[in-house]
């Protein structure tokens, strides 16, 4: 398919700027500002050097201007003219550790940030340099109006030409612009400016090197347009690349060859997009995540997902923070008339985007990057927290308690899922010191409803900052404990807690016997070594073995994890565990298992070609919680980790029949085989491991099993007799990019990884793995009240969704201040009728795009709205 006629050349002008990598932010902005101070300078002084491009994200231009505020003027007019071209993106993410809402809400900012400038952003999804795609790309470029992605890692260069079509899993596809393995976004760089390296820059000579350019692209080009990109990571301009260009057009024959120009983005899409014959071009479809076989620069980097395992999980906390309670409650306490804390939320997302660069959020940076990262979680979780505390405050204020009567106290229950709640659930209730030491719990039908009281901490001091008041020292009694709820979904209910004189008591327990649970539904037993055996009692299917711990070495870095030539796996199967029952009741029970003989190698050793052979003791305990009604066992590990230059799994055979497994992603549940293709002798052979957002999980006719572990995203189901499904709980290394090894990257110290073990039958889809994803990240919260009449605009429910296979993404006001936004997506292969009971929002609704322009308007009655829902859709909808 290669081109073999006359062409024109479009040389791409730009920088390619990690924030953060070998060296902190405040290193790397400081070599922005040099940059960019000569950008605008060689824009501003020579017509001919048209356009430069900031690599796709808009960030550089905040980080350049808190350094540069006076150049702001400078800066709009050449955005406004269109020669510095930003965004779509606000920051260069990672596609597959954040979710999918936060790609969007990148996506977002940067289109935004783009226009406020005066410019419009870069129409292509600029992929420079990220480890693997995702199967819903396509649809979310699609989301902001982009026809064209650009990338290179995934796809080899081997039996692939230059533009191919991505098709993404709903079918949605794009023109696919395919850059060389070895020179990816850097061709021109490599070919013409750096064999010049360390000398002045030869016209003469250079363009010989941009002839062979030519040459190369035109061989692996469909089209006459050739895209030359000129530019690497953190490089300054090429000043005299405009006399190059004048050269190489002055001399005939390189004229007839190709015709040269300084050119733009989407002056060359527009070229590209009208030259293409689509109907030849190869087509790839779903994820993009072939190994590198041959190129220099394209690996995927498997280990991204587990390296940094804390970076990973505070991820995941402040995602669900701010999408799956702060936002939604925000949207609730509004309809009550509390007024929306856009600017808080918009910082909180900042601070959150901030740490989404690949090179940041992969953990593959050196140790002061990722203690940067843990500030801006910090700063995130603390605007979040506060948020949610303000909205939950200003709805237990507004609902209806009237019924409790005068000696009662209302307790309010909040469900942010987008699933009824029906289920034993464990809240946290702050009670003011000293809370009633006996009560019983009724509902508004009078109903009593039992509890168990898990865990209290009295009198722990605190100050209130109440309104038009000084603050003062508070004392509050927080009580864990279990209950039964019934709560719609994105809705709350109120319980009346009566004091009673005397001792209150629920009997029964869920442990028959020591070492036991059982309540009905699923049992589980602990055998040897800790391991455990579940047996799902609704179809007396058994799972044995499960839960057992498998430490191997790692010599590897952030990118990649490396086993020692001599590895040597320790498992807890043959170590000793004591097993204590922790608390039992009717309701919820847990036992407790501590390992007592699990004895791991030290650290590397022998240069990193084995293990230490000293052993050492690493302390690990995981508690197993079976809750009434609950069909999956809850788990908590907790690890000290002791030990250097490992990895630590936990393990669940599943003794499924399958050739497949499935695991969560950004808007999609995607399928991918077990065995492993055969990439021998390849640059990077495949490996095992693959990353997840919350679950992994196999199934076939007769079982499957499922473990969904929200803060852990890397997992896998070996390619074993016994289809183990094994997922990354963290991992140690001490190399780190440009040093001699640094001590963060060990991941030292206390580690709390929380996971549920979910057996079921029949389709995955169907087996309800978000729903409990959902319920770990955002777990039923509580406020108290008094007696009040409630707010008359204040439902009980926001939203119903119907079926039930449906996910919430988002709920929350809309970048322009105008509309409610509901956001949700169908993760099955299935298209479906969705109907949608939307309370509170408004009167009138329209889909809309990603970018949350509105489209089509919808029929809204009284709440009421079905509409129809592709396989595989993400929905956006503006109500107002």
């Amino acid at each position: 398919m290669a081109h073999t006629g006359p062409c024109r050349g479009y040389i791409i002008s730009h920088t390619h700027w990690d924030r953060e990598w070998y060296r902190p932010f405040q290193v790397f902005r400081a070599k922005l500002v040099d940059v960019l101070d000569e950008v605008l300078d060689a824009l501003e002084s020579d017509p001919r050097y048209r356009f430069f491009h900031l690599d796709g994200q808009t960030i550089v231009i905040d980080d350049y201007l808190d350094i540069r505020p006076e150049a702001a003027e400078r800066l709009r007019a050449l955005m406004e003219a269109g020669r510095l071209i930003a965004g779509p993106w606000f920051v260069a993410p990672d596609e597959t550790l954040p979710s999918g809402e936060a790609l969007v809400r990148n996506l977002l900012r940067g289109t935004r940030s783009a226009r406020s400038w005066g410019g419009e952003p870069l129409p292509v999804g600029y992929e420079l340099d990220m480890f693997g795609h995702i199967s819903q790309f396509p649809q979310i470029c699609r989301g902001f109006g982009i026809e064209t992605a650009m990338l290179f890692r995934g796809v080899n260069d081997e039996g692939n030409p230059a533009e191919m079509i991505w098709e993404g899993t709903d079918g949605t596809r794009l023109l696919l612009l395919r850059l060389p393995n070895d020179v990816a976004y850097s061709d021109f760089f490599y070919y013409v400016r750096h064999p010049a390296r360390g000398k002045p820059f030869d016209i003469d000579e250079a363009l010989g090197r941009l002839k062979e350019l030519v040459e190369f692209e035109r061989d692996r080009s469909t089209t006459a347009e050739l895209l030359f990109m000129d530019g690497v990571d953190h490089i300054e301009i090429l000043p005299e690349l405009p006399d190059l260009i004048d050269a190489w057009n002055a001399r005939p024959e390189l004229r007839e060859l190709c015709e040269m120009s300084h050119a733009s983005l989407p002056e060359y899409l527009g070229r590209i997009h009208e030259a293409v014959d689509r109907d030849r071009l190869p087509v790839l479809r779903g994820e993009i995540r072939e190994p590198n076989r041959s190129g220099t620069l394209s690996n995927l980097f498997y280990g991204i997902h587990s390296s940094h395992p804390r970076v990973k999980r505070w991820n995941d906390e402040c995602e669900s923070l701010l999408t799956l309670a702060a936002e939604p409650w925000s949207v609730a306490a509004s309809l009550a008339g509390a007024p929306y804390p856009a600017g808080l939320l918009r910082r909180a997302w900042q601070y959150l985007l901030e740490n989404h660069p690949h090179d940041s959020i992969c953990g593959c940076s050196v140790d002061q990057v990722h203690k940067d990262m843990e500030y801006r979680f910090d700063q995130c979780r603390l605007i979040g927290q506060e948020v949610l505390q303000r909205a939950v405050g200003s709805l237990a204020k507004a609902v209806d308690t009237a019924w409790i009567g005068e000696e009662s106290t209302g307790l309010v229950l909040l469900n942010a899922s987008g699933a009824r709640c029906d289920e034993v659930c464990e809240v946290e209730i702050a009670w003011p010191h000293p809370r009633p030491p006996h009560f019983r719990l009724y509902s508004e039908a009078g109903v009593e409803l039992p509890y168990q009281i898990i865990r209290e901490t009295p009198a722990i001091p605190g100050m209130a900052v109440n309104h038009r008041e000084i603050p003062h020292p508070t004392l509050t009694d927080r009580l864990r404990m279990a209950v039964p709820v019934s709560l719609p979904s994105v809705g709350l209910t109120a319980l009346a807690v009566r004091p009673q004189p005397r001792p209150v008591s629920h009997l029964g327990g869920l442990s028959p016997a020591p070492g036991v649970l059982d309540n009905g539904l699923i049992r589980i037993e602990v055998g040897l070594g800790g391991a455990l055996i579940l047996t799902d009692l609704r179809t007396d299917q058994v799972y044995a073995n499960l839960l057992t711990l498998e430490d191997t070495g790692d010599v590897g870095d952030g990118w990649t994890y490396r086993a020692p030539l001599e590895d040597e796996a320790a498992t807890t199967v043959a170590s000793g565990c004591t097993v204590t029952l922790e608390t039992d009741g009717p309701l919820q029970a847990t036992l407790r298992i501590d390992y007592t003989g699990f004895l791991v190698p030290r650290s590397a050793a022998r240069g990193g070609r084995g293990r230490s052979d000293e052993r050492i003791a690493l302390p690990v305990t995981t508690r197993i919680t079976l809750r009434r009604d609950q069909a999956f066992a809850a788990c908590r590990i907790d690890v000290d980790n002791v030990a250097r230059d490992h990895r630590l799994r936990a393990l669940f055979p599943s003794d499924v029949a399958a050739h497949t497994q499935l695991a969560d992603m950004a808007f999609d549940i995607v399928e991918r085989p077990i065995a492993l293709p055969d990439t021998q002798g390849w640059n990077e052979p495949a490996q095992e491991i693959q990353p997840q957002q919350s679950f992994v999980a196999i199934s076939d006719d007769e079982r499957g099993l499922a473990v969904v572990a929200p803060g852990v995203k890397e997992s896998c189901v070996r390619d074993d007799p016994t289809r183990t499904l094994a997922v990354t709980l963290l991992r140690g290394f001490s190399a780190t990019v440009g040093t001699a090894g640094e001590e963060g990257a060990q991941s030292l110290g206390h580690h709390s990884i929380e996971l549920a073990i979910v057996p079921f039958s029949g389709s995955v889809y169907r087996a309800g793995l978000s729903k409990v994803a959902a319920s770990m990240r955002a777990p039923v919260l509580t406020a108290l009240t008094g007696p009040q009449e409630g707010a008359a605009s204040l439902p009980q429910s926001i939203v119903h969704m119907e079926p039930n296979t449906l996910v919430l993404d988002a709920l929350k006001r809309t970048e322009d201040g105008d509309a409610f936004l509901l956001r949700f997506h169908n993760p099955t292969p299935q298209p479906c009728c969705a109907t949608l009971a939307l309370r509170g929002l408004g009167s009138e609704a329209w889909r809309a795009r990603l970018d949350e322009s509105a489209g089509e308007a919808l029929p809204l009655d009284a709440g009421m709205l079905a509409i129809e829902v592709g396989a595989k859709e993400i929905v956006t909808l503006r109500v107002r």
